[in-house]
């Protein structure tokens, strides 16, 4: 009997030595996974805008971002540009990204930002390929140095092997990344005592948002910026199915974008499409954000009288049919919108920029083979790696709330934190996908005092989502942020 103990005990020794073994390996598995990543690479540039020759650096690499246990979680590529000769501590300093959530920063870059850009068509369309590169006049750099920034899973930066990707992949999660990466960017390449801004699009108003937050709060950061550009941003996104058709200050404030559309592809009355343009949209917006706001609170309870009074005012605003209008209860998605505006001619409208045919715009297939080739043959760095341009970073996480995600009171606490902080929004008057009146009702929820609202402008296009792609806009955009730099900086 104690022998057979005595084997059980041995047999249990043996178990668990065995296990801590492999527990040993698995973990020393884990920590010998190496990443091998070619070092920054660096090289002397310079463009003509104007009359004035600017000489520059150009610097394309990745910075690694570690857990609090000093464990690798994932790296972050980017690409900066740094004017010479002048004083790193004077030159205004710009972090740029696109949206998504997945988008990687090459539209801001090689549309309307860096110093090298696709060439468009003057409505800000791609030509056949393959795509022209040429020295882009309208480049910030004139007037403040650069980074574009890909976060973790765009572009060419990736999670660490193992690494949970919620970690970043998440409103919160994504923001804090970002802060870490201008923390690291500053410190080595001695920029602290700076002018720092940030510039970001779409989805960018939710990661800028929380963002400059972030950098406030973040103990081991704890920085003001000077300002944030805000390129059509998205500020809040709904999570609930259905949301669309069933809530009324969603169908309101895309109203003007529909009659907006429609003018556009002369669908109205003559007296709308003769009307200045201004007068016509500040009517509609009144008209939808009063009357027609109010008849979609009323649901069911609308007598059918004062129903058909609005969907006849609906028809004229936006040239859809009265009938269609009220078979769908006054309730015109956007999606059902683009779809039937131009129906009669076979073809539906773009999402982005509501001026083109679905199918028509597209920029994706010329931007990817130019920045493909731009940093590896121009810039030098010869990575193997695929470029990501549009990301699948699912899930993402914003919080837990049933009915979406707003960053207006992250905006409004970081303005608030920080008095001295300006904010430039552009907008695009065809843009689907952020429309100009659902920007300006999240702006008008910051409730700041007027001393802080006065802090911020906002400018809208005769374009789409990318605001800069026509050649006339992208010069406007252009001496805007000039000017907004300058001010937010002297």
């Amino acid at each position: 009997m104690k022998s057979m103990k005595l084997i059980f005990v041995c047999l249990l020794v043996v178990l668990i030595a065995g296990f801590a073994v492999a527990q040993e390996a698995a973990q020393a598995g884990k920590k010998e996974t190496k990443i091998e990543l070619l070092p920054p690479v660096t090289s002397d540039q310079s463009i003509t805008i104007g009359n004035e020759k600017i000489n520059y650096q150009a610097k394309v690499g990745y910075f690694q971002q570690l857990d609090n246990r000093g464990q690798p979680q994932g790296y972050i590529f980017y690409t900066a540009y740094t004017q010479k000769g002048e004083a790193l501590g004077e030159r205004p300093l710009t972090f740029c990204f696109n949206g998504g959530p997945g988008s990687s920063s090459i539209y801001l870059h090689m549309l309307a930002i860096g110093p090298k850009r696709v060439v468009l068509d003057e409505q800000g369309n791609t030509s056949g390929p393959p795509p022209i590169m040429a020295d882009n006049e309208q480049s910030w750099l004139k007037f403040t140095d650069l980074v574009f920034i890909d976060p973790i899973g765009t572009g060419f930066s990736f999670p660490h092997p193992g690494a949970d990707p919620a970690n970043f992949w998440g409103a919160h999660q994504d923001a804090a990344s970002v802060a870490d990466f201008i923390r690291m960017y500053l410190t080595d390449n001695g920029r602290w005592m700076s002018p720092i801004l940030i510039a970001g699009e779409s989805y960018g108003g939710v990661r800028g948002s929380l963002l400059v937050e972030e950098l406030q709060q973040n103990r081991q950061i704890k920085l003001n910026v000077n300002g944030i550009i805000f390129i059509s941003p998205a500020f809040e996104y709904p999570t609930r199915r259905g949301y669309h058709k069933i809530n009324s200050f969603h169908l309101a404030h895309f109203f003007p974008t529909h009659a907006a559309t429609a003018r556009y592809h002369k669908q109205l009355a003559a007296e709308l499409q003769e009307m200045p343009f201004d007068e016509f949209f500040a009517e509609v917006k009144e008209w939808a954000n009063t009357e027609y706001l109010l008849a979609l609170n009323k649901g069911d309870s609308l007598p059918d009288t004062e129903k058909a009074r609005i969907a006849e005012k609906m028809s004229c605003y936006f040239g859809l049919d009265k009938e269609f209008v009220m078979q769908e209860n006054l309730r015109i998605p956007d999606a059902m919108f683009r779809e039937k505006i131009l129906e009669k001619e076979g073809k539906q409208v773009d999402r982005l920029d509501a001026r083109w045919e679905y199918g028509a715009y597209e920029l994706t297939t010329s931007l990817s083979p130019a920045l493909n080739h731009y940093v590896r043959e121009v810039l030098g760095y010869k990575t193997p790696k695929p470029y990501v341009v549009s990301g699948n970073v699912r899930p993402w996480k914003y919080n837990d709330s049933p009915s979406g995600f707003s960053a207006v009171p992250h905006l409004a606490n970081a303005m608030n934190n920080n008095r001295h902080m300006k904010v430039l929004i552009t907008a695009g008057y065809y843009d689907y996908a952020c429309p100009v009146v659902t920007i300006e009702f999240a702006v008008n929820r910051l409730l700041l005092k007027p001393e802080i609202r006065q802090n911020i402008k906002m400018v809208n296009y005769h374009t789409g989502h990318m605001v800069y792609t026509p050649s006339k806009e992208l010069v406007e955009f252009t001496d805007e942020v000039r000017r907004f730099v300058e001010n937010a900086t002297k």
